[in-house]
């Protein structure tokens, strides 16, 4: 299929793409090939990266072994898949398919025909027909809303061939009219007028109307955006050109941000990013960049060279910032305290700054600090993700704060001497480093695990250690040290000693409201909970869980609720009130940990739900979730936890020791044997 960019190829081939599907039983597969984006930091690979993508998804479909090489072709032999490749320059860029099974349906997207190749078909798409065209509007604003501003009736006929009946000139025209201020056609085709110099004869000529109908700013914002070299923008990269333009006020990220989102709802702009990083980009749509530049070259060379000036101002301001080690600490303290939003966005900014200026250093510090705030909501699977991508940005090994990410992601997996392993080693090099701050974050994450791994002596002498640094660093190591007392509770409640477990508990809630650590004030507050129900003080837990569970709930925080809603399920079954609550609860917890990817506190939250179920007599359903927890404990390589709660499966006492009524009496030996939940 053949066109000029936005006459409604893709949807056309898409639409075909449906139709003839079922003549290709083994599966569907598209692509985009476009004109290839050059990021910062990126290399030419041995095939296309849409080549790469869909070995890819061939490889994961037909459970191919990942290693070693695999063309289409091998990958194909025998089978029926339909390919719909879109956006094609080039006949090079399909030589790849050309070995793909003769069972295989290909349908190709191109702007240009693509005339050495043989095709079964070739079809060259136009304009639309004025009925077309009107028809296509009246979808975008709906029957009656046609009919609202059409007060005359060849209206809708000028505004589409204005847009030149182009199929993205007319949608966008429909969006812009429908999210517009206008009460009639006639006054949006009176500011139609005043813009489009001449009649459309291609589709960016179209785009005229789209472009009348947007508010001044983000009129501006086209005008500017034309100045670019490339076709991806962040929200810095308009605010810097729009300063360009402004006659009093300067424009930031915010308002920027703002203009940015406006032109997307509009079409102008897509959302556009790289990785699980989600640094804010956008990128322009290969036609509007046409018709921005072109508007850029009507305003003069003198716009132009404003734009680009203020520009590289700008890059040169943002390169000079020094956050390397900034940003961690920064981040890092959003995050204590509770806002999760403005870490987020301050690890995000280091990383596109990195890229921005070809900085590994910046760019991993950045990806890595996102990675420890995706672990803190409970992401582990996209945790992983980050700190891989930040290995392969990485030129002089993992960082302290990686390890202590990979050693935290291995703990919760449940793979507790190679997380110590990971620990140690991350403990190393923020010594050698000389950050004291990461040397206590890594000495606190250690002694956890030590904790877990039923090693308490070593796991004292790691929160001392710590204690110790953090102290010395003055009023920059209180923040530090209200985490290190707290993982000294934990060792403690662990070991058993209660009484000390709530003191150190107690020492650390004190430096936590102290020094505004939110966060931690909410994971103390749950520790002391699960202290209190260690100790059979049932009540006193409930209390504690949901003092937590709203503090969590504040800071927007799923993951930590899901903990403290784990922990009310226990007590309440403990403290024998009724049973229908604590089911309630604990199914959310349960539904917020398979969403998260914590595969041994589901198991563990399953196994306490299952128990709640056998007290309501649904007693098929316990079954189901005690065989899955004693799966999936086996999967971590829990096996000693796997097996007790197989026990547990097999004693149930309802068969065979009268019922409900006798475990009722025994609600609190359903969870004693078990009972040392791994923190967060």
């Amino acid at each position: 299929m053949t066109g000029h960019p936005g006459i409604g190829k893709t949807a056309f081939a898409v639409r075909l793409a449906h139709a003839v599907a079922s003549a290709c039983p083994d599966g569907s597969l598209f692509s985009r090939v476009g004109r290839a984006t050059v990021l910062p930091g990126s290399t030419e690979d041995e095939q296309p990266e849409y080549v790469q993508a869909l070995i890819s998804a061939l490889r994961e479909a037909h459970a191919v072994d990942p290693g070693g090489h695999a063309s289409l072709g091998e990958l194909t032999q025998g089978k029926r898949l339909l390919f719909l490749i879109d956006d094609v320059s080039d006949e090079s860029d399909l030589e790849p398919l050309l070995d793909v099974s003769p069972g295989c349906i290909v349908i190709v997207t191109s702007r240009s025909r693509l005339a050495r190749l043989a095709w079964t078909h070739e079809v060259e798409l136009g304009p639309l027909t004025d009925t077309e065209a009107v028809d296509l509007l009246t979808v975008m604003l709906g029957a009656d809303g046609v009919d609202q501003v059409a007060e005359s009736s060849g209206a809708p006929e000028e505004v589409v061939r204005a847009a030149g009946r182009f199929p993205l000139a007319v949608r966008m025209a429909g969006i812009a009219l429908a999210n517009g201020p206008f009460a009639s056609l006639s006054s949006a085709l009176e500011r139609i007028n005043e813009f489009q110099p001449r009649p459309a004869v291609e589709p960016s000529d179209g785009l005229d109307v789209g472009y009348a109908l947007l508010a001044d700013e983000e009129r501006t914002a086209i005008d500017v955006i034309g100045t670019l070299d490339g076709q991806i923008l962040a929200p810095w990269t308009l605010a810097a050109l729009l300063d360009a333009t402004a006659r009093a006020s300067t424009y930031d990220d915010e308002s920027a941000q703002r203009i940015l989102d406006a032109l997307v709802r509009v079409r102008f702009l897509e959302r556009f990013s790289t990785d699980g990083a989600s640094v804010p980009l956008f990128r322009v749509h290969d036609l509007i960049m046409v018709y921005a530049r072109r508007r850029a070259e009507r305003l003069g060379p003198d716009h132009v060279a404003a734009c680009q000036r203020s520009l590289e101002l700008s890059r040169l301001a943002r390169s000079d910032l020094g956050l390397e080690r900034s940003v961690v600490h920064d981040a890092l303290d959003a995050m204590g305290s509770g806002d999760f939003d403005r870490a987020l966005r301050l690890a995000r900014e280091s990383v596109a700054l990195g890229r921005e200026n070809r900085n590994p250093a910046v760019e991993t510090i950045g990806l890595v600090t996102l990675a420890e705030i995706q672990i803190e909501l409970g992401g582990t699977r996209q945790a992983k993700e980050l700190v891989q991508a930040a290995g392969r940005v990485e030129i002089e090994g993992p960082s302290p704060q990686a390890l202590r990410c990979i050693g935290k992601i291995d703990r919760r997996l449940r793979k507790l001497d190679q997380a110590a392993a990971e620990l140690r080693e991350a403990v190393q090099c923020a010594k050698a480093v000389h950050d004291d701050h990461e040397t206590v974050h890594a000495l606190r994450e250690l002694a956890v695990v030590y904790s877990e791994a039923d090693r308490p002596d070593q796991a004292r002498e790691a929160t001392a250690q710590a204690t110790e640094i953090a102290r010395s660093l003055g009023d920059a190591g209180d923040r530090l040290l209200a985490g290190v007392l707290w993982a000294l509770g934990r060792i403690h409640r662990r070991a058993g000693d209660f009484t000390k477990a709530l003191d150190a508990l107690l020492d650390a809630d004190v430096v936590a409201q102290q020094t505004g650590a939110r966060l931690w004030q909410a994971w103390i507050r749950y520790e002391t909970g699960r202290t209190r129900l260690a100790q059979g003080a049932a009540d006193q837990a409930l209390t504690d869980g949901a003092a937590a569970l709203r503090l969590f709930t504040g800071m927007r925080h799923e993951y930590g609720a899901a903990y403290c809603e784990t922990l009310l399920g226990e007590a309440m079954i403990d403290s024998s009130q009724e049973p229908t609550e604590a089911a309630r609860i604990l199914e959310h917890a349960l539904t917020t940990y398979q969403r998260c990817g914590d595969p041994w506190i589901e198991a563990e939250t399953a196994r306490i739900a299952a128990a709640v179920r056998i007290i309501q007599g649904r007693h098929a359903e316990a079954a189901r979730l005690l065989e899955t927890a004693a799966a999936a404990f086996d999967d971590v390589g829990d096996h000693g936890r796997a097996e007790a709660v197989r026990r547990q499966h097999l004693a149930n006492p309802w068969a065979r020791r009268g019922g409900v009524r006798a475990l009722l009496g025994r609600r609190r030996g359903v969870l004693t044997e078990l009972r040392q939940p791994a923190g967060r």
